[in-house]
């Protein structure tokens, strides 16, 4: 008996109502990147690229976003942002998607951070809601309008309340969702009413990611499109798996692929993220688990979960048993360059930051 045959009205495109419209051009898994750091809290540069290629390897991701809120966007400089998207792009290649955050706490540092980014192969701009400042919606509209009409390429919305404790609602997506390079949105809202919503109502293709491991399948039912993922980064093939079977209209492995993902899911955000994510990687050999504070170091409990659940069988596919990291991805180095440095080292900040930040 199909347990689930009540989904037979869906498809890998939204509801079947409208199974002959395009797809976005924002679907699929998408890896939420980590910041990796060294003893000096500067970047780790070997590690970030290190992790990454292994990711495209894998051959199961759409795209990855670098210098996000996983990647403690808000503990980082606008150089050090503009760094990490630069490393992602030589790396991906025409391989990977990548899709540069450009977010900050007001609508000038955004557009000032935009024009820093680089200006070829990126696939759009993710901008979370403005932290600290709580605007009222008119505010919101305002922000994202400016920036739309200063930058030339795809914007993709996050709505995350819980971190910038604004909302943006129902009535100011669908009327930004009319600007012609407003293509997305990352929705973290745990509203999961939210984009059955925005389906039905929006008139153009629009992609529904998902920022909220833990309920992606029920987001995919809900009409959504995809997920920007914080698990992809240590089970990439799982999620690729799970989403392959909603393509295929296959609801029972679908289901199936996320219960072998709810030991992680729940391990790894037992604490703030991206503590659990970067302990993660540690234990999977690339990098080290440091965070610039204030997050904490995680406790030896949170530890010991994590240790399982990347132990566990289902894990064991396409991705690493713990501890091996790939030889022929963590000898290459990087491009030169001159380290970006943790701004609370009064000493390291002495050295200039001025240089161009791309590949040389």
């Amino acid at each position: 008996m199909n347990t689930l045959g009540s989904l037979s009205g869906l498809s890998s495109r939204g509801l079947l109502p409208k199974d002959d419209s395009p797809l976005p051009s924002f679907f699929g898994i998408w890896a939420a990147l980590p910041t990796p750091y060294r003893s000096d809290f500067s970047i780790d540069e070997c590690a970030f690229q290190s992790h990454l290629r292994w990711l495209v390897q894998q051959q199961s991701l759409q795209g990855v976003v670098p210098g996000g809120s996983t990647g403690e966007s808000m503990a980082l400089s606008h150089e050090e942002r503009v760094r990490l998207t630069y490393l992602a792009l030589d790396v991906c290649e025409q391989h990977t998607g990548v899709l540069a955050n450009i977010g900050t706490s007001s609508a000038y540092e955004t557009i000032v951070l935009a024009k820093k980014m680089p200006s070829q192969n990126l696939q759009g701009f993710l901008v979370m809601t403005p932290l600290g400042t709580a605007p009222p919606q008119e505010g919101l509209k305002k922000y994202y309008k400016d920036i739309h009409d200063a930058t030339n390429l795809p914007l993709v919305l996050y709505n995350n309340p819980a971190r910038t404790g604004v909302d943006l609602n129902l009535a100011t997506i669908q009327e930004l969702a009319t600007l012609p390079r407003v293509v997305a949105i990352k929705e973290a809202s745990c509203d999961l009413s939210r984009p059955f919503s925005l389906w039905q109502s929006l008139k153009k293709p629009f992609g529904l990611l998902s920022g909220e491991d833990a309920t992606f399948f029920p987001f995919l039912t809900q009409g959504g499109h995809g997920i920007i993922s914080v698990s992809a980064n240590c089970a990439p093939h799982l999620l690729h798996k799970a989403y392959q079977a909603w393509q295929q209209q296959d609801w029972e492995a679908c289901l199936q692929g996320q219960r072998n993902l709810y030991l992680l899911n729940q391990a790894l955000f037992s604490g703030p993220n991206p503590t659990g994510v970067k302990y993660a990687l540690a234990h999977l050999g690339f990098g080290h688990e440091r965070t610039r504070l204030p997050l904490p170091q995680w406790s030896p409990c949170q530890r010991d979960a994590l240790c399982r659940a990347l132990h566990h069988p289902h894990l064991h596919g396409k991705s690493l048993h713990p501890g091996t990291a790939p030889n022929n991805t963590t000898n290459k180095k990087p491009p030169a360059f001159s380290p970006l440095h943790h701004p609370y080292n009064p000493v390291l900040m002495k050295t200039s930051h001025e240089k161009n930040p791309g590949p040389q």
